[in-house]
């Protein structure tokens, strides 16, 4: 079980990662979140939220004093503490924060709000120009005895072109930990932006097949946890399909500053 635990780590968010989040959402809606004196405890202001979040918990006063727990051993415990409210990833403040990122995200095509599906950034974090793709994975899972169930997942992968192809960068999650590092270092106009995500999303489409390496992983690492669970629990074995080519749900770039490329 313990490997599994360090495999949901990227997917589910530390506590870390919730605080984080939490932090660059607000300060999109003109809120904050601040430490206070008190270790571990931040002052949040909801900023133009307040209203809508208000209609939804009714009980809420803002500024809120909050903690931020997660689910792995790494993460600070819940504290009972009247004074204070903890929040993890299924906390209804943080559902309702990311169900506003996803919501403006989607129905936002030409990317004119604070949460944009598509973005360029010039930053020290990149040696070469680097696309870094949010994809959806669906599967068709099938267990002898039991009804076919669909599932799907959010995999964030980052490439640079290659000789023979697209390099994909490994581990996987390494993708997340780039994105989030890839603080602004250089200005780039509205055009370069554009020109840079048109390329990356042309890498995709001068390179069939570019998903069947990530489809493959992904199918024998999720078929590799089923078999150890099963082993343990004494179930049927697992068939994974999978739909092909995943949906590209964002694209991003990451443009190494001038004179370091």
């Amino acid at each position: 079980m313990q490997r599994e635990l360090e495999e949901l780590e990227p997917v589910l968010g530390s506590a870390r990662d919730v605080q984080r989040f939490t932090a660059e959402v607000l300060q999109r809606v003109g809120g904050s979140l601040r430490e206070t004196d008190d270790p571990g405890v931040f002052e949040m202001a909801l900023g133009e939220l307040e209203g809508s979040l208000h209609a939804r918990l009714p009980d809420l006063r803002s500024p809120l004093h909050v903690r931020f727990s997660g689910p792995f051993p790494t993460d600070p415990a819940p504290v009972l503490d009247e004074r204070t409210t903890t929040l993890g990833r299924c906390h209804p403040i943080i559902e309702f924060l990311a169900e506003r990122v996803l919501g403006e995200s989607l129905v936002d095509p030409d990317g004119s709000t604070f949460f944009s599906r598509s973005a360029t950034v010039s930053t020290r974090a990149a040696v070469r120009r680097t696309a870094v793709f949010v994809l959806r994975f669906r599967y068709l899972l099938t267990e002898r005895g039991r009804a076919a169930t669909f599932a799907e997942e959010i995999v964030t992968a980052a490439c640079t072109p290659g000789d023979e192809g697209l390099d994909w960068l490994a581990p996987r999650e390494s993708s997340i930990r780039l994105l989030a590092d890839a603080a602004p270092a250089a200005n780039l106009s509205p055009d370069e932006r554009a020109e840079h995500v048109r390329w990356a999303l042309s890498l995709l489409e001068r390179h069939e097949g570019w998903h069947a390496g990530i489809v493959g992983e992904r199918v024998a690492a999720l078929a590799g946890a089923h078999e150890r669970l099963r082993e343990q629990a004494r179930g049927g074995r697992l068939s994974i399909k999978p739909h092909e080519p995943p949906d590209v749900l964002g694209c991003f770039v990451l443009v190494p500053v001038p004179g370091r490329a």
